[in-house]
């Protein structure tokens, strides 16, 4: 009895509050969108209702402003690897091959002033099998060694590519330009000044559009930046010849660089004019 009794005193409760929502005078609500960043909506339009509000940050216009600087790169990182190219009967023999061989391109690398570093990739050891009459036959293994190359003088990028080739490397994975940590950093403070400069723009625009007047800022969000290196060119597994002497550096462009992309959420402060 008293459960039966709290449900109907909770459902004429409602039924009240229902009513009371629906006498209230709420004008047309009106949606206006700038350049596809934020909403802004006009609530009721009686002048004591009347309010502006920006997503769910009540009096304010929300903008995120974009920007992104080319910078020409100051390193060159290449991908290299060294793989058998019949099937050794046996592992040890296989994977003694390309260590042996990686060392020694490695060393003779290092002694290049321009390179700045040599990474390793991976290290792989497999088995080769042969299928006869349904039955798996081991054929025998195969190795590989893959490395980076970090060169700090773009001119001279193609010669030791030419030279590791001559050396030893016979596959030949890519190429990708970057920024030493020193530049990227003062690339990024550019590129967050002009994603700054974006949003103060959009956000005057809109401001304008709306009638109102920006007093102040609430909140600033920077996202991360993102560096992104550009490939003129990318070979994946390419297999090259051997040679038994230098042959000739390949030529190397860097276009439109590297590009650092910087984004920031500015919450402006607003009131009516």
């Amino acid at each position: 009895m008293i459960i039966v009794l709290a449900l109907a005193i909770a459902a004429l409760a409602l039924a009240s509050l229902s009513t009371e929502i629906t006498q209230k005078p709420f004008g047309e609500q009106q949606v206006q969108t700038i350049g596809g960043f934020g909403t802004v909506e006009a609530l009721p339009t009686t002048r004591e209702q009347q309010s502006f509000t920006m997503n769910f940050y009540g009096n304010a216009l929300v903008v995120t402003g974009f920007a992104t600087v080319y910078a020409e790169p100051n390193r060159v990182y290449l991908e290299l690897a060294i793989e058998t190219d019949e099937p050794y009967k046996n592992a040890t023999e296989a994977y003694s091959e390309v260590i042996l061989k990686a060392q020694k391109i490695i060393d003779e690398l290092k002694k290049e002033e321009c390179v700045v570093s040599i990474k390793t990739e991976y290290v792989n050891l497999h088995p080769i099998f042969d299928y006869v009459s349904g039955m798996r036959i081991l054929k025998g293994y195969t190795a590989s060694y893959s490395f980076q190359v970090e060169i700090s003088d773009l001119s001279r990028a193609g010669e030791i590519a030419s030279k590791a080739v001559a050396l030893g490397v016979n596959r030949l994975y890519g190429l990708f330009f970057g920024l030493s940590e020193d530049k990227r950093k003062s690339i990024e403070k550019e590129a967050i000044g002009k994603a700054v400069d974006d949003a103060k723009a959009k956000a005057e625009k809109l401001a304008e559009s709306l009638g109102v007047k920006i007093t102040g800022i609430r909140d600033v969000v920077l996202g991360t930046p993102t560096t992104t290196p550009y490939y003129p060119a990318k070979y994946y597994g390419v297999p090259l010849a051997a040679v038994t002497e230098v042959p000739s550096p390949m030529p190397i462009e860097t276009g439109k660089g590297v590009a650092v992309s910087v984004t920031v959420t500015v919450v402006y402060e607003i009131s009516e004019e």
